[in-house]
């Protein structure tokens, strides 16, 4: 199960974009950029596409989307750390696998799960939101509170 790692990697990501933010840093962004590439090899696509864009709506809801702050994150220089930590693990399976494993890799786990019910698990789209808030709690019923007043 890569789901631990993922998680450990986003979150590691998530505290190295929070720090870079106070401290403006060169080094957290660079590990940030490093913590998403692991992430990448745990689970695929989904370890940067969700923080990618978790991290666009704090942006732009605490008022920093600006260019020069896109521009201090140097989406260059992290478009690259996170190929070279990743591009070759994909690229040797493409070749050991006639591009099979890619394919079913990249298609099937990850995009055609969302459109398809796959391995028998069906259900309610809001299913898993609804597991989470009954999982915390008593105090999980709050959630829903915190949603509409942020």
């Amino acid at each position: 199960m890569p789901d631990p790692y993922l998680i450990f990697f986003m979150t590691g990501g998530f505290m190295c974009f929070y720090t870079f933010l106070i401290e403006k840093e060169k080094f957290w962004i660079m590990l940030m950029y490093l913590c998403f590439g692991l992430g990448l090899l745990t689970k695929g696509p989904l370890a940067i596409a969700l923080p990618g864009l978790i991290m666009l709506v704090f942006l732009i809801r605490t008022k920093r989307f600006t260019w020069s702050m896109i521009h201090s994150f140097q989406i260059p220089a992290g478009i690259i750390i996170v190929l070279l930590i990743s591009l070759p693990w994909y690229w040797l399976n493409y070749h050991a696998s006639d591009g099979l494993w890619t394919e079913g890799f990249f298609f099937k786990h990850n995009l055609q799960r969302f459109s398809d019910t796959m391995e028998g698990h069906g259900g309610f789209f809001l299913l898993p939101l609804i597991m989470v808030i009954i999982g915390l709690l008593p105090l999980g019923i709050f959630c829903i509170q915190a949603m509409f007043l942020a």
